[in-house]
C-alpha cells in the first residue's frame, strides 16, 4: 500500500535500462548499463495547455468556407 501523502510516480524497466520520474519532483532519470547509476535527463519544454492549441486555430477560421 502507499501512502496518501505521496505523489504519483512512473518507473518503466525494459531491456536496456529503466526511466523513473517522480515522486517528489519531475526530474526524468535514467538508469543504464551494469554501474546502474541514475542519471538525470533534460526534458523538452512544454507543450500548450491543449485547449488552447484547440482555441487558436478556431478563433483565426473564418465564417465564410474557402477552397
Amino acid at each position: 500500500m502507499v501512502a496518501s501523502f505521496f505523489d504519483y510516480s512512473l518507473e518503466v524497466t525494459g531491456t536496456a535500462g529503466t526511466i523513473a520520474i517522480g515522486p517528489s519532483d519531475t526530474r526524468v532519470l535514467l538508469r543504464q548499463g551494469p554501474d546502474g547509476v541514475w542519471t538525470e535527463q533534460e526534458t523538452s519544454p512544454a507543450l500548450a495547455d491543449t485547449f488552447d492549441q484547440w482555441v487558436k486555430p478556431s478563433r483565426r477560421a473564418t465564417s465564410t468556407p474557402t477552397t
